[in-house]
């Protein structure tokens, strides 16, 4: 293959556009990425407090981040609002799904809920102003609880102490005493509380932090878990296929956050098998099932190459492009059909290459190079597309003279927001929704890499 001398491939063959017409059909950075446990560190002043910045960057910079856990951290302040638990449903009999997964979905449970929030709190075992203190932390800590209401998040708390720790004997029953106390205080168990003693060098005092926050991060996705497949007893197989999907989605990712990927990449083919199965030909939601088939399609791909299993990477990928390759849904849309196309490609030849630089060896006949020329083979069907279905919309008005109803689902269509699959869409708003979407479509400027460099080909 011309495209590939053994060890590189050319940059010629990997295509950029510079805006998109549809965000959705890029991969979302919540779902491309390897996640990983969410834990929020609350009552750090790492901007003005010397000590709390040292042990913020002990978590998250530390010489042995690499090592440690797969966790992000983010700082939060004690009074920041989580988002609000939606109410339990107790039946599914008078509910209808009208789309699979809510496009907020994936970010709200890698980046806003946490599965443990760790709430610091400066105080020494032998503070004169110990009640105070004590009355002090127990009302921020019922601040973070009343945010997290509904959540199965727990809260530890872990007293930052500048003092030398206690010697055995009298002065440790007062710890104890206190300990109890703050705990009784906070509405808290025994072993929700940590000490942390701020040495000079508290790395061991970190990593033995981190494992206890770890295992309570994963206890937290079990729990997940368990609720999601709990509400499986409710669903009806006939009315409720669309939930299936997004309860297995759901299931499988929650398994990968709790750092499980053999068990993970299963529940991934069971959610793809799955979604092949009740995936209606109706143009009105092909895009629906692309989007998510697609995403399904990259967690699978990505987790046998990671499990070193290249050739089932392949053959799914092969399978997938292969059952959506004549997809093409609303024919006025046709272009996006091949920016979707395009972008599977793209994203394949990404696992393959990270692969290749774990140390895969590719080969003339199968290497990321070919991925990504077809890629820009498909990128520049779009531009045609683009051109032949859009300039007719574009000159009778611009995008900015359209408003399109807010779409809540992955891939759903603005003019089928709040419909079921038996109502009827709206013949004039349909109508206008694709000429805003062909106006905006014709914005686009499309490029491709040129003999190296960066070109825009203009219409």
């Amino acid at each position: 293959s011309p495209l590939w001398n053994g060890n590189v491939w050319p940059r010629a063959v990997r295509y950029r556009t510079t805006t998109m017409a549809a965000a959705g059909f890029k991969f979302p950075e919540a779902l491309a990425k390897a996640p990983r446990c969410f834990i929020a560190l609350s009552g750090l002043d790492i901007k003005n407090n010397a000590v709390h910045r040292a042990v913020w960057d002990e978590f998250t910079t530390g010489a042995r981040r690499a090592e440690r856990k797969p966790v992000l951290y983010k700082d939060v302040p004690a009074d920041h609002l989580y988002p609000k638990c939606s109410e339990p449903r107790l039946s599914y009999d008078d509910y209808v799904p009208v789309g699979i997964l809510k496009a907020s979905w994936p970010t709200k449970h890698t980046e806003e809920i946490p599965s443990l929030v760790v709430f610091f709190f400066d105080l020494d075992w032998n503070d004169p102003l110990w009640e105070e203190r004590q009355t002090e932390c127990a009302s921020k800590v019922e601040v973070i609880r009343a945010s997290l209401q509904g959540r199965g998040t727990e809260i530890v708390i872990v007293l930052l102490q500048t003092t030398p720790p206690m010697p055995v004997g009298e002065t440790s029953n007062l710890m104890s005493v206190r300990a109890a106390a703050l705990c009784a205080a906070c509405s808290l168990p025994r072993l929700n509380l940590f000490a942390l003693p701020f040495t000079d060098r508290p790395q061991g005092f970190i990593t033995r932090l981190e494992e206890a926050f770890y295992e309570r991060a994963i206890q937290y996705y079990n729990g997940q878990i368990h609720k999601v497949k709990g509400h499986k007893e409710l669903l009806n197989k006939q009315s409720h296929q669309l939930l299936h999907a997004r309860h297995q989605f759901k299931v499988a990712f929650y398994t990968e956050l709790k750092q499980d990927p053999a068990t993970a990449l299963k529940l991934y083919r069971t959610a793809y098998n799955h979604l092949m199965e009740i995936m209606t030909q109706g143009e009105e939601r092909i895009m629906e099932f692309k989007l998510i088939a697609g995403f399904l399609n990259y967690k699978i791909c990505r987790l046998c190459f990671e499990a070193d299993e290249p050739l089932s990477a392949i053959a799914q990928f092969r399978k997938h492009m292969d059952r959506f390759n004549r997809e093409v849904g609303t024919k006025q849309l046709a272009y996006e059909h091949a920016e979707w196309t395009s972008r599977q490609f793209s994203a394949f030849g990404d696992l393959f290459s990270e692969a290749v630089k774990r140390g895969l060896k590719a080969i003339q006949t199968q290497n990321p190079g070919l991925y990504y020329q077809q890629a820009a083979v498909f990128a520049l069907d779009r531009k045609q597309l683009s051109h032949k279905l859009c300039l007719e919309a574009a000159r009778r008005a611009s995008p900015e003279q359209y408003t399109l109803p807010e779409t809540l689902y992955y891939g759903q269509r603005p003019w089928r927001v709040d419909l079921r699959d038996d109502q009827p869409s709206d013949v004039e708003l349909r109508q206008k929704c694709i000429s805003a979407m062909q106006a905006t479509e014709h914005t686009v400027q499309h490029s491709v890499w040129s003999n190296g460099r960066y070109a825009r080909t203009p219409y």
